[in-house]
């Protein structure tokens, strides 16, 4: 029997797979709390654990409100609760939403760069402090920008940022794998390589999947003629919920999810442009441009942070634990469908970004 069903194709049969089955939902405390919700891993959660007809509370921060409603109308099995989760003065307010469940997942985010490096931190000790009050088992996306930037990436490899960002990210690692040692509550890291899949707001792969279907245009920084891995957000959902229900003892547990690897980014780009139908046309930023454009947009330092990481590409290799959960990626086309649909379905991605920016 598979781990969970293929996910459906068509948006419409996914929807139908996420909010038909919830009509049975039992009345019962959430056992998962999701930060945030509205992008990236953590909307990938929210979705999964509603097609498995899993009940959660979704905390949102009142900017999303409304994107939160967007996404989730109607939805039997998702509490949507919203409380400013960044500010400390409003600890004593999240602790009592987690009250009654057992799991927490965050994947803290801030559209506005300038601002990303204090709040995602802000976000994760307010995490902790849940988790440490409602003895919560806490679920993280890791990034591979926390470890030494060594070409094959292991359960071995150190922590060892060269970049801004990673130092961030390993900052939030050193605060979770502190209370998993401490035993002031369980920990659980999923990392995986560069994430695409609905409400993803990555600017490069978001642009692409919007405009894909409609000129074939892939937006891509410094080379398209390098290997590379991606991976499906939902994939990381489903990591996370086989992890619950397994190795319930372990204190800390570390899983690398390599996702899908493939030779070139322009073979990745091609899949996408085949399956919508378009020819593929390249718009490659340079580094003499991305250093123009961060004058103007200060959200491409982003991206200028990053670009060691474009011009020589790093690889996870899966963890062993990975293999004992028997866990296999979604069919590639099944997820690149399933994002070009979304996109599709929600064009108006720059004005949500605008509406999630944390300030």
């Amino acid at each position: 029997m598979p781990i969970m069903p293929r996910l459906a194709i068509s948006l419409n049969a996914f929807i139908v797979s996420i909010f038909c089955c919830t009509l049975a939902a039992k009345k019962e405390v959430p056992e998962w709390v999701i930060l945030g919700g509205t992008c990236n891993f953590s909307y990938a959660m929210v979705c999964h654990l509603a097609a498995q007809n899993i009940p959660c509370t979704v905390i949102v921060h009142p900017r999303d409100l409304h994107s939160t409603r967007l996404y989730f109308p109607d939805a039997p099995t998702i509490t949507i609760v919203e409380a400013n989760y960044i500010s400390p003065e409003r600890q004593t307010d999240l602790d009592k939403l987690a009250a009654g469940a057992k799991y927490l997942f965050f994947d803290p985010e801030d559209k506005n760069y300038r601002t990303w490096h204090t709040t995602v931190p802000a976000i994760a000790h307010n995490a902790l402090a849940m988790a440490r009050k409602n003895n919560l088992t806490v679920f993280y996306p890791a990034h591979v920008y926390a470890l030494t930037k060594e070409e094959q990436l292991t359960d071995e490899s150190p922590y060892g940022p060269s970049t801004s960002q990673g130092m961030t990210v390993a900052k939030i690692e050193f605060l979770l794998d502190a209370a998993a040692k401490t035993k002031k509550c369980k920990v659980r890291k999923i990392r995986a390589p560069y994430a695409f899949g609905p409400a993803v707001y990555d600017y490069l792969l978001s642009s692409s999947f919007r405009d894909i279907p409609v000129n074939g245009r892939f937006t891509w920084l410094l080379r398209t003629d390098l290997p590379h891995q991606f991976c499906f957000t939902f994939d990381v959902a489903r990591i996370a919920t086989l992890l619950a229900s397994t190795f319930p003892n372990e204190q800390m547990l570390t899983v690398h999810f390599s996702g899908y690897q493939y030779d070139s980014v322009d073979t990745f780009a091609a899949q996408i442009c085949a399956l919508a139908g378009k020819p593929l046309k390249h718009r490659t930023v340079s580094k003499f441009l991305l250093e123009v454009v961060c004058f103007a947009e200060h959200n491409a330092e982003r991206g200028a942070d990053l670009k060691a990481y474009f011009d020589a590409p790093v690889y996870l290799s899966d963890s062993p634990r990975l293999k004992e959960l028997n866990f296999q990626a979604t069919p590639i086309q099944e997820a690149l469908q399933l994002t070009l649909d979304w996109f599709k379905n929600f064009p108006e991605t720059r004005g949500l970004v605008n509406r999630l920016q944390l300030t």
